[in-house]
């Protein structure tokens, strides 16, 4: 099975690896018991997921992306969706 990439956009890759760290923490959080031995690692895993939980919430609104300073190529204004669907009155009308 080959993965095509090439259509990946990683331009939030800081709000992905947020994610991927705090479920990673998650996981260790909800079986403790596979952990029993570590209890060193349950505590990390704790301060981790309220880490990251915080970290998508502060990562989760990049000020370059859609509704930021600019658009994501290929996509249509806001303005313009509501105006084509008649949320916006036409000046003059």
């Amino acid at each position: 099975m080959v993965l095509d990439t090439t259509k990946l956009n990683m331009g939030s890759w800081k709000t992905t690896l947020s994610g991927l760290v705090t479920a990673g923490a998650g996981f260790i959080v909800a079986n403790p018991e596979l952990f029993a031995n570590h209890p060193a690692i349950l505590k990390f895993a704790m301060y981790v997921m309220v880490g990251g939980l915080a970290s998508i919430g502060i990562f989760a609104k990049d000020s370059n992306k859609t509704g930021g300073t600019s658009l994501v190529p290929n996509s249509t204004p806001d303005a313009v969706l509501h105006q084509q669907e008649g949320l916006v009155e036409k000046k003059g009308a």
